[in-house]
This record gives structure tokens, C-alpha cells and sequence, in this order.
């Protein structure tokens, strides 16, 4: 007989086991109290496996190579957070819609991820920019839009079963967080312009900040004039 599984002290293998029968009466405030337990028991249960499964001797993917495939939907990687910042959700200010992070590996590829709504208050304290950290059994989906953070066809996204490792040793990466190009390829286009890029120069304005709307969304952009540091 295989040995119990245990989470936070409390066996949950093989010789443990928990029936879960639910049933939702016609009473709506029963019904109501019920199902916030029922949610935070099947995400303790989930936290539970994706934490043995953490255990586990998987193999670290590189960013370059990560995308679907139906034969392997589990993913680990080790990164350094780069970017890291918050995106509005509608008109109402304060309104935050997620998180947003550029995420770069120990060769120098970069990855964008995404954490949506209730997902942020689960893990915003492990992540911070600058800091490394391992990051397992996350979803995979296209990298559209106009404007993306990095040129790879896929982005992450965060999940409740997401696992992060935090304070991980550190990732030789850091002279590669920045994406610079230079003044000469930035003038003449030769840059992707749906992807986002660095450029090392010094402020010498105007500095003119316009309302623009985007979206049906007030919104205020800043024009900056820089001059070439090279």
C-alpha cells in the first residue's frame, strides 16, 4: 500500500479519504452559505496537490520552449520578474482589472503573464520586481493585442492552482532586464511596434499631457522628447 500524501501536517492519500456530497436544497439562504465552504474547501484540496505535485522532480522548461500541448499542461519555470504593474478594469478609478509581468529566464528569454481579479490578493505578496522565484501549473493562451509586453506567441496566465516558489537563488539574468534597441533602429521602424521596448536616452521635453479617450475611457497620455545618449 502506497504511503499517505500530507499537506500542512493532515493526510490526504490513500489512507484518508473525504466524501464530498453536495446537495443544494430549495432554500436559497442555505444554498448561499453553502457554497462559499464548498469553494474554499475544493481550493485548500487543489493547494494541497499542486503542492505534492511541487515536490515532484519536474524538469525546468525554458521560456522559449513553453507552449500547449496536450500531453503535458504542467509547467515549471524559474524566472526573475522584470516588470511588474497594475491595469484598470472599466472607468470607476481604483477599478484594478489585474497584474501584468514580464517574466525573464536564465537565458535571456522573456515571457509576459497575466493576474486577473480575485487571483491578485493570492499572490501578489510572493512576487515583487527584480526578485526570482519558480513558477508551476499555469495556463498558456495566444499572445494578442496591439500591445504586448514581449515578441513570444504565448502569455501566462495565473491560476488558483498556480504554484509560486518565492525567494528562489538567484538567476544570473540581471544585466538582461532591459530590452534596449537603439536610436537609429527605433526611428527607422525596424522594431516590432505592437511589442514593447527600452530605450536609454535623456529628457529634454516638451512635456505636454493630453486627454485622450481609448475605448470609450478618459485616460491622459504624456509626450516626452528625448535626446540620444549613445
Amino acid at each position: 500500500m502506497s504511503s499517505p500524501t500530507t499537506c500542512n501536517g493532515k493526510h490526504i492519500g490513500s489512507k484518508h479519504s473525504l466524501p464530498l456530497n453536495i446537495t443544494i436544497s430549495g432554500n436559497p439562504s442555505r444554498s448561499a452559505t453553502l457554497i462559499p465552504a464548498v469553494s474554499f474547501l475544493l481550493n485548500y484540496i487543489t493547494d494541497c496537490i499542486v503542492l505534492a505535485m511541487s515536490k515532484m522532480k519536474l524538469a525546468f522548461t525554458p521560456v522559449a520552449q513553453l507552449k500547449p500541448d496536450s500531453e503535458n499542461e504542467i509547467w515549471k519555470i524559474k524566472v526573475r520578474v522584470v516588470r511588474m504593474w497594475r491595469f484598470q478594469n472599466g472607468v470607476k478609478p481604483g477599478d484594478v482589472g489585474g497584474i501584468d509581468l514580464i517574466l525573464l529566464d536564465d537565458k535571456g528569454d522573456r515571457i509576459q503573464a497575466c493576474i486577473r481579479g480575485k487571483l491578485i490578493s493570492k499572490f501578489e505578496d510572493d512576487l515583487g520586481e527584480g526578485k526570482c522565484c519558480i513558477l508551476m501549473n499555469f495556463k498558456l493562451s495566444p499572445n494578442l493585442g496591439n500591445y504586448r509586453g514581449t515578441p513570444h506567441p504565448f502569455k501566462i496566465f495565473f491560476t488558483w492552482s498556480t504554484h509560486v516558489k518565492k525567494n528562489c537563488e538567484e538567476i544570473p539574468n540581471d544585466s538582461l532586464r532591459f530590452n534596449c534597441i537603439s536610436f537609429d533602429d527605433l526611428l527607422s521602424q525596424k522594431h516590432d511596434e505592437k511589442v514593447f521596448v527600452d530605450v536609454i536616452g535623456e529628457i529634454v521635453g516638451p512635456c505636454d499631457l493630453k486627454e485622450i479617450t481609448v475605448r470609450n475611457v478618459p485616460c491622459k497620455i504624456l509626450n516626452l522628447q528625448l535626446k540620444d545618449c549613445g
